[in-house]
């Protein structure tokens, strides 16, 4: 197991908790570290939780490295039918900064669920948060998970993220500096998520963000069907 030291002002939200041992591991330049782990019934795991959901190190009762359990989350898609037919779908450019060094990632809105927030609570929090939109309609597209493996599903709990398209008229996207998008009043610059730009659902397919890429997908599929209008 290789850790990565997580930069010192990086608020990354997570706490572990239920310590009862160590564990000695190699870090990515061969040095040794010691952190505590957990036990219940007789599975050692190392746990760390957060408003967000749990991450968990270790055996999850099937896989013997890692498992995650999340409360929930949701992607909005913002989408535009051009008058060609031509399906256009929206994101912007958001900074990872524990991904290559910080490369951005072309992404819609979107993020994990807070409380008690349904899908679609989640899905207009983080469009108005993110993108500076409220949203007044949207269309369920379906649902998805970025790794099959190592999701642990709650049935409790809103599982795993839920895709949504939110219509935008055509007319009401410019083109500024060759791209299209909303007028720039409309939408702030703010520090995650760069002003959206709409472009072709196939080039929006080439994000390496796979949650995006999900979404898109859902959503390509969604007007296949005739099902976005």
């Amino acid at each position: 197991m290789n850790l990565l030291n997580v930069p010192e002002d990086k608020e990354l939200g997570w706490n572990c908790h239920n310590f009862v041992g160590v564990a000695t591991v190699v870090d990515e330049n061969g040095k040794k570290v010691t952190g505590p782990v957990v036990s219940i019934k007789r599975i050692n795991f190392m746990k760390i939780v957060s408003k967000f959901g749990e991450l968990i190190f270790g055996w999850n009762g099937q896989y013997g490295q890692w498992a995650f359990r999340e409360n929930g989350g949701a992607v909005m898609v913002p989408y535009a039918i051009s008058p060609k037919g031509e399906l256009f779908v929206a994101g912007g450019y958001e900074r990872r900064l524990l991904v290559n060094d910080g490369e951005l990632l072309f992404t819609p809105p979107g993020g994990f669920a807070i409380g008690n927030e349904t899908p679609e609570d989640a899905a207009k929090r983080a469009t108005l948060e993110e993108a500076g939109i409220y949203v007044d309609k949207m269309i369920e597209v379906g649902v998805g998970t970025c790794n099959r493996a190592f999701w642990l599903k709650n049935t409790t709990d809103n599982w795993p993220q839920t895709f949504f398209a939110l219509p935008i008229d055509w007319e009401k996207l410019h083109t500024v500096d060759g791209k299209i998008c909303l007028p720039a009043g409309n939408i702030p610059e703010i520090e995650r998520l760069s002003k959206l730009v709409f472009v072709p659902v196939m080039d929006a397919m080439e994000s390496k963000d796979e949650i995006a890429t999900s979404a898109f997908a859902k959503t390509l599929v969604a007007f296949n069907k005739g099902l976005l209008g």
